[in-house]
């Protein structure tokens, strides 16, 4: 049996969390075996991945413990290699930190096991990426692009070029990796998020929703982490656009996070308080997202945009912002709109473009309907070819 390993930050409820349950659930169980390594087992999704995968906390160890460790082992020859490493890192630490923890995370005791693929699926995150590198043995390492470098630009990249193989999400990423790193052109590869359309239309009928709704009033949904990147700080704005203009709507923000009090803040401030409601996270969104006009997504940036994905198998009609990406998923004022920046007027003309014209509503409903999902068993195969 193959041996796949995953590297990831705290398991919290997310895109990206999600989108390595999708990706878990369509490998072949009896072929390959999975082992995700986390920090701690703290985030509010660890047990969904628990019933998926074999989890191991990979906790940090310190000087005193390691040696302590290699004195009681009596194994001395690991006792020299931690002492190396540790005097490596405190000289690299004084001119670069990241060079410095590469050394320490060296000096850490390496997961016994021998796995045919380590993926770090999380190229931002540093832990995640330095841990697969150094604290796994295995044939060929993977790293995993799911957002963009130009925003967060992390200053360990340098890193990268250790890795066998680098798939992202989207062309776009695809395209941005190559032109930042030509180190890794050869490398590089799309691997779109695997999306189970049976699943989230048996799902979306699984629990009834109950929308608060009156007669005409249009029902418009957002799914997503509340926070900088997601952009729901300026659906208040919006919402206040719409309420002026005489719309009756209710608007469901689904999600949690960061900057959900400073939101609920300006909620208030605009006085939409009735119409804009935090729902908080959920589980499972798709009887919201079912149950919409209109699905709306605010995002400043993104690397693919799951929840755009989703609503697209549920056959909403979606206004999105473009985030950098959105064409990938989206054909303007064909499938859906996609406004050119995050300006709240903007994103209330789109809206109300749907609301005042049910036939283009309708064409983009008729649109979706013809569509066809991502290939998933044409997506697997570009791992499972990595470990043949």
């Amino acid at each position: 049996m193959k041996k796949i390993a995953f590297f990831t930050n705290k398991f919290v409820a997310g895109g990206l969390e999600k989108s390595l349950l999708e990706l878990i659930d369509v490998i072949d169980p009896d072929q390959y075996e999975i082992t995700v390594f986390l920090p701690n087992r703290e985030g509010e999704w660890t047990h969904l991945l628990e019933k998926k995968a074999h989890v191991v906390v990979l906790e940090q160890e310190d000087f005193k413990f390691l040696v302590k460790k290699h004195l009681k082992n009596f194994d001395l020859l690991n006792l020299l290699k931690t002492l190396i490493f540790r005097i490596k890192a405190i000289i690299s630490s004084k001119n670069n930190y990241y060079e410095g923890l590469k050394y320490r995370t060296k000096s850490m005791t390496k997961h016994p096991e021998q796995f045919d693929v380590a993926i770090a699926y999380q190229a931002l995150d540093v832990n995640s990426v330095v841990n697969c590198l150094h604290r796994t043995n295995s044939y060929k390492k993977i790293l995993w692009v799911h957002q963009s470098f130009t925003i967060f630009n992390p200053k360990f990249n340098n890193w990268y070029s250790d890795f066998d193989k680098v798939f992202c999400v989207s062309g776009h990423l695809k395209e941005e990796t190559q032109t930042m790193f030509p180190k890794l052109i050869s490398k590089t590869d799309i691997f779109y998020n695997i999306i189970n359309p049976d699943l989230i239309k048996k799902l979306a009928d699984k629990h009834p929703l109950e929308l608060r709704t009156f007669e005409k009033q249009v029902v418009l949904v957002t799914v997503g982490r509340i926070s900088k990147e997601k952009g729901q700080a300026v659906i208040p704005q919006v919402a206040d656009i719409l309420q002026k203009k005489g719309y009756s709507f209710i608007w469901y923000l689904v999600g949690e996070g960061p900057l959900e009090k400073e939101l609920e803040d300006k909620i208030k401030q605009y006085g939409v308080s009735d119409n804009v409601v935090l729902c908080g996270r959920k589980d499972n969104p798709y009887p919201y997202i079912k149950n919409c006009d209109i699905y709306v997504q605010t995002s400043k940036t993104e690397g693919w945009g799951l929840t755009v994905s989703e609503a697209k198998i549920l056959n909403k009609p979606i206004v999105t912002t473009d985030a950098g990406i959105m064409s990938e998923q989206i054909e303007n004022g064909v499938t859906g709109i996609i406004t050119a920046n995050d300006s709240a007027e903007e994103i209330c003309n789109a809206i109300e473009s749907l609301i005042i014209n049910p036939d283009l509503k309708k064409s983009f409903i008729d649109a979706l309907k013809k569509e066809d999902a991502n290939d998933n068993k044409k997506e697997i195969e570009k791992l499972y070819s990595l470990m043949e």
